[in-house]
């Protein structure tokens, strides 16, 4: 095979004795699992991504000359290096690609008509949504609910109100992007 090398070409040596010598077959590059989508500062432990294989060794450097923590804290894209060394031969490394997830763009959040009268229907309306994510309404501070598509609203109190909407990570809940105040004014 393209991965067994002979004696002869795996160590160097001179006989000053009757030396026996064993040759080991060079380890494939392992089968790991090559790519995670991950929440920023989060602990990875990299044995999880050894997609059940023994003996992996883990390195933060293509040339695995640099050996990995066991666990790491990931707060940006990141790659890291896996191979098996066996009786002193080395696999070539196997590369694991981590992502962070996204973290959610600032809702944008209008109402029209804008001023609206009492008791009549308003639309709120979030441009920069995500289905990747959890939008939550609040009116003066207090939660007005879910937010999904354009919500139809009305206020029996003439005044002004402001809402804002948060958007949040399903996976990462930590990923929050909130809108900037709006006031919808509600006439007599």
């Amino acid at each position: 095979s393209a991965n067994t090398k002979t004696c002869s070409e795996l160590f160097t040596y001179s006989a000053v004795q009757d030396v026996k010598t064993t040759c080991v077959e060079i380890p494939h590059a392992p089968d790991i699992i090559t790519s995670g989508v991950v929440c920023p500062n989060t602990n990875i432990t990299l044995s999880d991504y050894n997609n059940g294989i023994d003996g992996v060794k883990w390195y933060s450097n293509p040339e695995c000359t640099t050996p990995a923590a066991a666990t790491v804290s990931i707060s940006s894209n990141k790659k890291y290096y896996a191979r098996i060394e066996d009786g002193g031969c080395a696999s070539d490394a196997s590369t694991l690609s981590l992502t962070l997830y996204p973290t959610p763009q600032t809702p944008v959040v209008t109402f029209s008509p804008n001023p609206v009268g009492q008791n009549k229907p308003t639309t709120l309306t979030v441009s920069k949504y995500d289905a990747d994510f959890n939008y939550t309404i609040k009116k003066d501070g207090e939660s007005a609910g879910d937010y999904t598509a354009a919500k139809t609203i009305s206020i029996g109190e003439a005044g002004t109100y402001e809402y804002t909407v948060t958007a949040t990570s399903k996976v990462c809940p930590a990923l929050t992007a909130t809108s900037i105040p709006v006031t919808l004014e509600v006439q007599e």
